[in-house]
């Protein structure tokens, strides 16, 4: 069984964009922000490093 400050990788998947200060403000647990753009559609894409309590941290964030 993992603790629950055990780090994992998580993607976060956002329709649309989102601003360069949320990916700042999300340093240093995300790795990486990719933003894909299909006919119709743009699609943000976080990929984290980080326990339980950074990524709800992160979700809490990304609602406010």
């Amino acid at each position: 069984m993992q603790k629950i400050d055990h780090q994992a990788h998580y993607t976060v998947r956002l329709a649309g964009s989102i601003d360069s200060t949320l990916v700042e403000w999300c340093a240093p647990v995300a790795s990486r922000a990719t933003t894909v753009a299909r006919p119709g559609e743009e699609t943000t894409c976080l990929t984290l490093v980080t326990d339980q309590a950074g990524i709800v941290g992160v979700i809490r964030h990304l609602h406010g």
